[in-house]
């Protein structure tokens, strides 16, 4: 079973299901795909799929397969992968967003994707093809599909390197086949694949796509490759070779054909290409290898679930009525957390509310309703918009962007309001309160005043007590100090005395740290020692005190030996040590003396001779030295520390005699401390209560200053306190609308705008999520000083310039406006003067120099009179892929690093009236529609004609402009620094008297301004009263440059520029007669100028389109005064299509379906809707009859009248019905009236389910009259000789369903064909000849049901008005066919007993006979656009053998009858008793008796009633809104 569901995998889902686009193909390739595996592998695919389908009881359709998932990813750190199914969905998205999250931490260019089913289809499917053998990819798709996106994750996953080529404006052949070369080599000699990206943007030459088709189909170029390369690549590819183990041999043709080998396995070439225009299906036909040797994967447009998945990412994202917690950058981050274990990676599935639920219904919603509006318009005005997903992202970053500033903003405004309110409130409340604390505080001051001076006495009396005893302190302190300086004086004396003999003392003990135990030990070990090392050493054992040994000398006299003592002093361990603590200070004089007389005097006893024979004696012979200079100074330093130690001792006695007197001192100095802090604490609250008083009175200054100034805005801040709260509520709404403004709407002009919106509006009302009930762009997004300064700058001050003027600054992409008028050039050159505008052209030679330098410094660049396409350097300027580089933020162009200021801007106009952008320019820009408005068209001619005839009031009227506006905007900016002092004052607003003084100079400010204000206000309606006059000259001149305009529509070389249009007009005010009565001036400008603007254009037309212009100013002007009414024209020049549903023709068998159609229309234009003149047309109907027929209709349906007194209505002629189906069972069957409607509806309804239960594709209907009626005209027809029918009506009328149920009433075998894409004439062919042979083999009739969406060729029409009208075609049996008709036709004969010449001309005669009686032709044809009227014109017999019946929108009665079927069977208020499937099997239950074959008759609710006539109101809101 594995092995078949990986069969169907890669079968069906990788290599057919993603090239076919048409579900109808895709279903007659499962069906294929089934019986194969049925026949010819012996094993049912649906059995091995049970567990995967949705259904088990269905049938296995692509929805099943799409729960088939299969890859070598499912473990990203295996090695190698294993190639398996993925077990569940929900693992695959969390393996996905893993991947994602792995090629972003280590790509330069990051992905923001949001990864649901559809978009993991694509990257699934395209990473299995990059590692199949030799795998290349076609993706084919509109420009924002996510193509190139899926591509990247892909290769990651794959683990290829991905590589691309940068197309700059000067990228020439030799470029292309450098970077060609670089990627062939680069692919055969790395160890890792290599994935090619080339998008169709990219071929800017087509040899471009002729060089990738011979990489596809060979892997190789000529002449491609220099000596060096093929140097080169023979080095590498026998290195290659070594180390893959494969021997080649060394020839050169046999490494390079290695080489190419190596290059078609290891390079896999991806191209992202656009079907839109010829240029895909011509490329197609000229380079097969793209067919050939490529998996095809078309990327539709977005299914619903990829839709609701991606807005239910942004729309939880925004945590709607919760507290936000982060800001942008913290979000940003903890969305970039990696986390380690891909199982974790998958974003988590939130609940949503009911809100977000409804938000993501409705912008599912606003995206298809752009689609039908862009069809719409393309059809109505011939302008091609595309709405690809990159579109429905803009509108959901565009609502997130916009939620959060909005309401930062507004509950910034309204806080600000509401603290200015709180300050004024409380400044209010504190007057009361400061004046009570004042009367309190008054008396408190009094009486502290009295107790600080009797506290100021008492402090005087103790301080003069305390000098006396200071001065007694003082003498005794000043003679203890000259007592003290003379024992110091004494000690200083003596420490100087000893500075002389401590560094010889601490040298000396330096000299001892020298000295180390083993050089003691080499001078105990002398046998024999110098001279100079006995010297020391007896001088050592005199200082202290060591006898000698007495020995006889060689001459026997006794004499002193120091050696042997000196000996036993070295031996002692301690011998340094008692060097170091000898007592210096008591030192015998003798011994003294005879230090210096024998040893001090002699000339060797120094340390430097003494080095030479011990150093450790040197070190002895120091200290030894030190002895005697420190016994000298001691014996100078005893006495004086004697005298110091008897000063010392008079000092003290001293001292403790005057410590006894500080004491007393400090004793009185405490209480007179005491005294002076309690009355310093006295003071202080004296000085707190006159702090106060002084502060209460300055506080009721300034809450009078406030409440005086502020006092009247209170009302005005709290009602716009409220209405902010108010909108905080309908945010949601606002901004949700605004993002589908800014993302969608800017293409398309003010009409399309204003009826897209109100339908969006009324549906978020419909879905309760909070909005404004009439949404305006202008006030939800717009800023009013901002929109002054932009009509001062230039824009056109009407509501559709505005909102242009808000999309360009509000996108998140940068606006290419379509500008034939310059309108939005000269705006935008003004409003970006001052900012050092660049303008700049594609054609201009450094115009990306320009750029570039721009793009650094942060200045606008405005490039002008683009064409429709727009050079490659712009592509990721445009995309705004910015990349942030060593702490900056860079674009990449090509191999250029270009810097980037956040405050550059960029904008592209086009003087083209209707270009048309493929979808890769429109997903990378904002494209607005900037062609002028009437009403603005209007105001600029009204100020061109005030100028010239009134310059006085046109120059008053725009100094009042500018001073408004600066008036505004200074009311503006006052107003908000009050908001600002009062909410960032902290605590008493009334302790700040800066704050105070601020807030009075701007309320006086304020109200000056607003004086004037009211002055400008006043003048400004006199004059604008003046200018009034002459608007009928404006709106005529606004008129004819319209009228003219449209003349492009008739030839596009028909087009006149508004500054050519605004020089006439000035040319017709200075040259038109002048008079002074107002009216004659004002007809004598209007007649001039039309008959200038006449003259002018007919200069630059053709002979055949004057007469046209003549008639278009005509009837715009006579319009335009109301002389013709819109609608009447409209219905001249249309015939009325659409306008409504229509009644039954009450004359059918003379009066044409077409006429009746059109006298019907024509009773609902204005001026015809009173009844009295619906009954004038019957009542010729009526006359009609009697006089031409003689025959009274009115007495042949006395009976069926409602009203048998009154006269006859039309509701009366669809009362009667005929019919051969009245017994089912009877044969033959009777024509025959029908008793009544309820028997009719029985029938009809048993007739259904006997075709359901024998049908294969069984039908859904609710048997309503207005279907009936067709149902039983369709049987009717198909029963008539010959009888075949022509039913016009739009798609979804019912027209086939009706012809189906039909052909089952007549029983007729029903027949059609199935167009494919690959569908040829040849096919149509056949199947005609199958149909023809069918209908005249078989004894049933044959109904041959084709529509004309089937029509893929206009031959196939041609065909069938040949079978029309003969019921042959020329050509189209071949030999075996006609042997067969030969046979059949003498077979048939004789059943028939029709005895027939054998002749094959009269055999054939009679097959021909045969299909004209038994085949009925049923036309299924849509009355919109050219084709069908062209098609009558061409092919008569689509009329003359054809009956016409014609599909009009459902009547009232219809409408109420399936609403109630369709409420009823909710059962509101009744417990639900069974789930769909046993409702449907129910439904579906059919009874042996057709009499109870109807519905039972439920009697409705009240809240039932009301639902069915809420459906039926919105049904007809939506006629009325998509007529206007």
């Amino acid at each position: 079973m594995l092995a078949y569901l990986i069969f169907a995998y890669e079968i069906i889902s990788i290599s057919s299901f993603s090239s076919l686009i048409e579900q109808r193909d895709r279903d007659r390739l499962l069906d294929i795909v089934l019986g194969a595996c049925k026949n010819y592998l012996r094993f049912n695919l649906e059995s091995a799929f049970a567990e995967r389908m949705e259904d088990m009881s269905a049938k296995l359709t692509d929805n099943d397969l799409r729960n088939l998932f299969y890859g070598n990813y499912i473990e990203p750190d295996a090695n190698p992968r294993i190639y398996d199914e993925v077990e569940n969905y929900n693992k695959l998205e969390k393996l996905m967003t893993y991947y994602l999250h792995e090629y972003n931490d280590f790509s330069s260019t990051p992905m923001d994707l949001v990864l649901f089913r559809f978009a993991i289809e694509h990257i699934s499917r395209v990473s299995r093809v990059l590692q199949m053998p030799r795998g290349n990819i076609l993706m084919v798709g509109m420009g924002g599909s996510g193509r190139r996106s899926s591509c990247r994750l892909a290769s990651s996953i794959a683990e290829c390197k991905l590589m691309t080529v940068q197309v700059t404006k000067t990228y020439t052949q030799q470029d292309w086949r450098d970077d060609l070369k670089k990627i062939l080599m680069t692919s055969s000699f790395n160890r890792n694949h290599t994935v090619f990206l080339f998008s169709d943007a990219q071929a800017i030459d087509e040899g471009f796509i002729e060089d990738i088709n011979g990489i596809l189909n060979t892997g190789d170029l000529p002449n491609l490759y220099q000596l060096e390369d093929k140097a080169s690549i023979m080095e590498n590819m026998q290195t290659i070779s070594k180390q893959q183990g494969k021997v080649i041999d060394t020839a050169p043709s046999e490494v390079y054909a290695y080489f190419i080998e190596r290059i078609r396995e290891q390079l896999h070439v991806a191209l992202a290409f656009s079907p839109i225009g010829e240029s895909f299906k011509e490329r197609l036909r000229m380079y097969p290898s793209l067919i050939n040797c490529c998996t095809i994967d078309w990327y539709m447009p977005w299914p619903p679930d990829a839709l609701e998945r991606v807005a239910e990412h942004f729309v939880s994202s925004l945590k709607l009525g919760q507290e936000m917690e982060a800001d942008d950058e913290e979000d940003a981050e903890r969305a970039s957390t990696k986390t380690t274990d891909h199982e974790e990676q998958v974003q988590e599935v939130v609940e949503l509310s009911d809100l977000e639920k409804h938000l993501v219904k409705a912008v599912i919603i606003f995206n298809q309703s752009v689609c039908d509006a862009s069809e719409k318009c393309y059809i109505e005005l011939g302008r091609r918009n595309y709405v690809t997903p990159a579109s429905y992202l803009e509108m959901l970053k565009a609502f997130k962007i916009f939620y959060k500033r909005k309401l930062h903003e507004t509950t910034k405004l309204r806080d600000r309001y509401t603290t200015g309110l709180e300050k004024l409130d409380f400044a209010a409340g504190q007057v009361g309160e400061m004046q009570e604390n004042l009367f309190e505080l008054q008396p408190k001051l009094k009486v502290l005043s009295e107790e600080t001076e009797r506290i100021m006495v008492r402090i005087e009396r103790d301080t003069a007590e305390a000098e006396k005893k200071k001065e007694v302190v003082g003498a005794d302190e000043s003679a203890a100090n000259d007592a003290a300086a003379a024992a110091q004086a004494i000690k200083d004396d003596c420490e100087s005395d000893l500075q002389e003999a401590i560094p010889a003392l601490e040298a000396a003990m330096e000299a001892l740290n020298t000295v180390k135990p083993a050089d003691i030990g080499i001078v105990k070990s002398m046998k024999n020692p110098p001279y100079s090392v006995k010297l020391v050493l007896e001088a050592v054992c005199v200082l202290k005190g060591i006898k000698p040994d007495r020995k006889p000398d060689a001459t026997g006299k006794m004499v002193e030996d120091y050696w042997p003592a000196s000996l036993r002093m070295l031996s002692d361990m301690k011998f340094l040590e008692s060097l170091k603590s000898f007592d210096k200070d008591n030192i015998p004089g003798p011994i003294m003396k005879r230090i210096r007389e024998k040893y001090i005097a002699d000339r060797d006893f120094v340390p430097e001779k003494i080095r030479t024979a011990s150093s450790a004696c040197e070190g002895i012979c120091h200290w030894v030295r030190a002895m005697d200079v420190y016994d000298k100074v001691i014996k100078i330093v005893t006495p004086k520390k004697e005298a110091l130690a008897e000063a010392e001792s008079e000092l003290a006695v001293q001292m403790e005699t005057l410590n006894a007197k500080r004491a007393e001192l400090q004793e009185i100095l405490d209480k007179l401390q005491k005294l002076n802090d309690h009355f310093a604490e006295k003071s202080r609250e004296k000085k707190r209560l006159e702090d106060d008083i002084d502060t209460c009175e300055k506080k009721l200054n300034r809450a009078e200053k406030l409440l005086g100034g502020l006092g009247g805005e209170k009302t005005r801040w709290s009602e716009a306190a409220h209405n902010l709260h108010e909108s905080i509520h309908n945010i949601v709404g606002d901004v949700l609308l605004a993002g589908g403004c800014v993302a969608y709407l800017g293409f398309f002009p003010t009409e399309y705008r204003v009826y897209i919106v109100e339908d969006w509006n009324e549906l978020l009302l419909k879905f309760n999520i909070p909005c404004s009930t009439k949404f305006s762009l202008a006030s939800t997004l717009g800023n009013p000083m901002q929109i002054r300064a932009w009509s001062l700058a230039g824009l056109p001050a009407d509501n559709f310039s505005v909102e242009n003027g808000i999309i360009v600054t509000n996108s998140n992409r940068y606006s290419l406006m379509i500008d034939p008028q310059v309108q939005a050039n000269k705006w935008i050159k003004n409003m970006e003067k001052k900012n050092d505008l660049k303008v700049i052209k594609q054609t201009d030679s450094n115009y990306m120099q320009v750029l570039e330098l721009a793009i650094t410094y942060g200045n606008p660049v405005l490039i002008e009179n683009v064409g429709q396409r727009l050079d490659s350097n712009l592509t990721p300027i445009l995309e705004k892929n910015i990349i942030k580089h060593k702490g900056g933020f860079f674009i990449k162009s090509g191999d250029t690093m270009i810097e980037y200021n956040p405050d550059f801007r960029l904008y592209i106009t086009t003087c083209l009236r209707n270009p048309h952008y493929p979808p890769e320019i429109m997903v990378m820009v904002t494209v607005i529609n900037f062609m002028i408005t009437e009403q603005g068209l209007r105001e600029q001619l009204l100020a061109n004609v005030v100028a010239r005839e009134r310059p006085d009031l046109q120059a008053k009227k725009e100094q009042l402009i500018i001073e408004s506006a600066r008036n505004r905007d200074a009311l503006y900016t006052i107003e908000s620094q009050i908001l600002e002092v009062l909410s960032k004052s902290e605590g008493n607003v009334l302790e700040d008297e800066n704050a105070i003084n601020i807030l009075s100079s701007s309320k006086i400010l304020s109200e000056e301004i607003q004086e004037k204000q009211v002055i400008a206000v006043t003048t400004e309606a006199e004059i604008d009263a003046a200018r009034q006059q002459y608007i009928p000259v404006a709106k005529h001149s606004a008129i004819l440059f319209f009228c003219i305009s449209e003349m492009a529509n008739i030839d596009p070389m028909y087009q006149y520029s508004l500054g050519w249009f605004l020089n006439l007009f000035l040319t017709a005010i200075a040259k038109a007669a002048k008079s002074n009565v107002l009216s004659e001036r004002l007809n004598n400008l209007n007649n001039y100028f039309t008959k200038s603007i006449y003259q002018n254009v007919c200069r630059s037309l053709f002979e055949k389109h004057k007469l046209v212009i003549s008639l278009v100013m005509c009837l715009g002007i006579m319009v335009s005064v109301e002389r013709v009414n819109k609608a009447h024209l409209l219905f001249f020049l249309t015939g009325g299509v659409g306008l409504g549903s229509l009644p039954p023709n009450p004359a059918s068998s003379w009066l044409p379906e077409k006429s009746w159609a059109q006298v019907a229309r024509a009773s609902d234009l204005p001026g015809l809707i009173e009844q009295r003149d619906r009954d004038r047309l019957l009542d010729i109907v009526l006359g009609a009859c009697k006089n031409y027929l003689r025959f009274n209709l009115e007495s042949a349906f006395a009976e069926r009248m409602e009203d048998m007194s009154a006269k006859l209505t039309d509701n009366d002629l669809r009362n009667l019905f005929y019919g051969n189906y009245i017994e089912p069972d009877a044969n033959p069957r009777i024509y025959d009236e029908v008793e009544n409607y309820n028997k009719l509806e029985k029938l009809m309804t048993y007739y259904l389910h006997e075709y359901n239960d024998f049908s294969s594709t069984p039908m859904d209907l609710v048997l309503f009259r207005f279907a009936i009626e067709h149902i039983s005209r369709v049987s009717r027809v198909l029963q008539m000789p010959r009888g075949n029918i022509l039913m016009v009506g739009m798609g979804g009328s019912g027209r086939r369903s009706s012809c189906r149920l039909a052909s089952s009433i007549a029983e007729c075998k029903l027949m059609t064909v199935q167009v494919t894409k690959t569908y040829t004439q040849q096919d149509w062919r056949d199947d005609l000849k199958k149909i023809l042979m069918t209908s005249s083999f078989n004894r049933n009739h044959t109904v041959f049901l084709f529509s004309d969406a089937q029509a893929i060729d206009e031959g196939f029409i041609e065909d069938i008005n040949g079978i029309l009208n003969t019921g042959d075609l020329p050509n189209l049996y071949q030999l075996e066919d006609k042997a067969s008709i030969m046979e059949n036709m003498q077979t048939i004969s004789k059943q028939q007993g029709k005895v027939i010449d054998t002749a094959p001309s009269e055999v054939y005669a009679y097959f021909i006979e045969r299909i004209r009686e038994q085949l009925h032709v049923a036309l299924a044809f849509s009355p919109i656009g050219e084709s069908f009227k062209e098609r009558l014109r061409m092919y008569p017999s689509l009329i003359n053998c054809c009956t016409i019946d014609w599909y009009m929108p459902w009547p009232p009665d219809a409408l109420e009858r399936v609403a109630e079927h369709f409420v009823s069977s909710l059962k509101l208020g009744q417990e639900m008793e069974a789930d769909d499937e046993e409702d449907a099997e129910r439904a579906s239950t059919k009874t042996t008796d057709h009499e109870e074959q109807v519905q039972e008759v439920v009697e409705l609710s009240d809240l039932e009633k009301h639902l069915v006539k809420a459906v039926i109101i919105f049904n007809q809101s939506v006629c009325d809104a998509s007529e206007k």
